[in-house]
């Protein structure tokens, strides 16, 4: 009997330290999970700044364009035309009196 109980014990060790080896091996598993986890959140933190930045740069861009419309619309117009002729070439209509400042 002695002999079984001998055999018994280094087999009952072999069972405990392969639980042991499984055991560390899904602790770093998990570990490896939890870090790759924390470097996802990171990259999705910092797209997410990037992304809201190429937004506003968006949105800024819009409303230059709607400016940059505005004015084309607005140099087509007879009343920038005449503000044109009044400024840069003196123009003046018929019978109108301009009065200039003294410099």
């Amino acid at each position: 009997m002695r002999a079984e109980r001998t055999v018994n014990k280094p087999a009952k060790r072999s069972f405990a330290l392969g639980y042991l080896v499984i055991g560390f091996i899904v602790f770093m598993i998990c570990i490896c999970f939890i870090r790759l986890s924390q470097e996802k959140s990171a990259q999705l933190k910092e797209r997410k700044a990037v992304l809201a930045k190429i937004e506003n740069q968006i949105e800024k861009e819009k409303a230059e364009s709607a400016y940059l419309d505005d004015q084309a619309i607005y140099r087509k117009s007879e009343e920038y035309i005449e503000q044109q002729a009044r400024d840069n070439f003196g123009l003046v209509y018929p019978n109108e009196i301009v009065l200039e400042e003294k410099k």
